[in-house]
């Protein structure tokens, strides 16, 4: 639910639902320094980070999923249900960086 709530606020504030629009408002919440994106197009959005931002650093790949519920929630909410999430690499297993990709599936 909170996902969704947070999804629908974003919606509200943006000019268009696109994946662009959603995911430059989405990064803004997070310390530059800590994240990179590594592509972002209407289909894409891949972003890398050095640090959890729920410190979920080397618990597990489920915490790690169950939290980033959450995040692909919003997604799909602010731009579409067809969002889908691959966590490629976190954190939370011990990797040195998560590696996140949401693309649009139509």
């Amino acid at each position: 639910l909170q996902g969704t709530a947070l999804g629908l606020k974003m919606r509200k504030k943006v000019q268009d639902n696109s994946l662009i629009t959603v995911a430059k408002a989405f990064i803004k919440s997070y310390d530059p320094d800590l994240i990179k994106v590594v592509s972002l197009s209407d289909e894409t959005f891949q972003v890398q980070g050095t640090k959890c931002p729920f410190g979920l650093e080397n618990t597990s790949r489920a915490l790690c999923e169950a939290v980033m519920a959450i995040d692909k929630e919003y997604f799909r909410t602010a731009v579409s249900d067809k969002i889908e999430l691959k966590i490629l690499k976190t954190v939370a297993e011990g990797d040195p960086l998560c590696d996140t990709i949401y693309e649009l599936k139509e």
